[in-house]
């Protein structure tokens, strides 16, 4: 396995060991940096796995959709053994859908762990895709960033979320965001725990909210385990 993932460069190992695997999705812009905090918490049952998305090194190409994405994130994915969680914020919680519905296909199910994340194909507006790259892709001028930045906005924009998934999930929402992406939520998943958190899409994963989201998790992932 060690061959395996020297050679695929799209793993961030975050944790190694024995253990039920956690898998951290990324989010818009690529990297999974704006997760590491909710990895290290994960880190205390198990290792942990991130996979990063095509677009920041050299001679990438960015997805614009979440079906390519997921195709990526799933060959990454294949050398390991199958997770036991599946963790992604904003776009990072769709492609962990999705991959969950994959993995169902071979008859597991990895709890789903989605955190303000879209159900809901919306239009974007020029004005809010250029509001939105600069909030991302904040503090640089990588045009490799930038792009990656970009055709994540339209994969997001554009994801709709159609199938169910009979595993357990869990959806953090923030109160100040769009309701119709939990609506939407609910109605696909066959065990969803849903908990809100008091703030905006881009404070949730910072101090002091991030707290409340790994009380959520934990509290998800420990009833998980009585059963």
């Amino acid at each position: 396995m060690t061959g395996a993932l020297a050679g695929n460069s799209l793993l961030v190992p975050i944790k190694r060991g024995t253990g039920p695997l956690s898998v951290v999705l990324p989010p818009a812009g690529g990297g999974v940096g704006p997760c590491l905090g909710a990895a290290a918490h994960l880190a205390r049952r198990g290792p942990v796995q991130g996979v990063r998305a095509s677009g920041l090194m050299a001679g990438e190409e960015p997805d614009t959709a979440v079906a390519a994405m997921v195709e990526r994130c799933w060959a990454a994915l294949e050398p390991l053994d199958a997770p036991s969680v599946l963790f992604g914020w904003s776009l990072g919680g769709s492609l962990a859908w999705e991959l969950a519905l994959r993995y169902a296909e071979l008859g597991r199910r990895p709890a789903v762990v989605m955190v303000d994340s879209p159900a809901v194909a919306e239009p974007v507006s020029e004005a809010q895709r250029d509001h939105l790259r600069d909030v991302i892709a904040a503090g640089t001028n990588d045009e490799s960033v930038r792009a990656t930045t970009d055709a994540h906005i339209t994969a997001a924009s554009e994801y709709q979320a159609r199938q169910c998934y009979p595993g357990p999930a869990l959806l953090v929402a923030c109160r100040r965001e769009n309701p119709a992406h939990a609506a939407a939520w609910r109605d696909l998943a066959g065990h969803l725990r849903i908990a809100e958190v008091d703030c905006g899409h881009f404070e949730v994963l910072a101090s002091p909210h991030l707290a409340t989201v790994l009380g959520h998790l934990d509290e998800f992932l420990n009833t998980l385990e009585e059963v």
